[in-house]
């Protein structure tokens, strides 16, 4: 069973996740919009191309909200960090309650 993520929470900020069949239009298959806190995805995608672009505009958003939306290579940056994260985070389930396994870790040396 998939699970459709519609919002995502990145520090204070709420964001929202769309299914655009407006990118169907265009060049792009994916968008970061930092004034309306939007990722667009384009729909019909093959599931491996979603996810691949669900993390390329991921890193967007994080680098973006950090003020880095304007490097000379941002969309090879971007490339490279989503296929890396994507990569760690599948290969690696765990990683998905890190904080948790750090928290009890912590509370074990004690």
């Amino acid at each position: 069973m998939s699970v459709l993520i519609t919002t995502i929470r990145w520090g204070h900020s709420h964001w929202t996740v769309k299914y655009d069949d407006a990118l169907t239009d265009s060049d792009s298959i994916g968008r970061t919009s930092y004034s309306e806190n939007t990722l667009s995805l384009m729909p019909g995608m093959p599931i491996d191309r979603t996810l691949e672009t669900f993390w390329h505009e991921l890193t967007h958003m994080i680098l973006g909200t950090g003020g880095l939306q304007d490097l000379p290579q941002i969309e090879q940056v971007c490339d490279i960090m989503s296929f890396g994260l994507a990569t760690l985070f599948a290969d690696n389930e765990h990683l998905s309650n890190i904080e948790g396994a750090c928290l009890s870790a912590a509370s074990e040396e004690e």
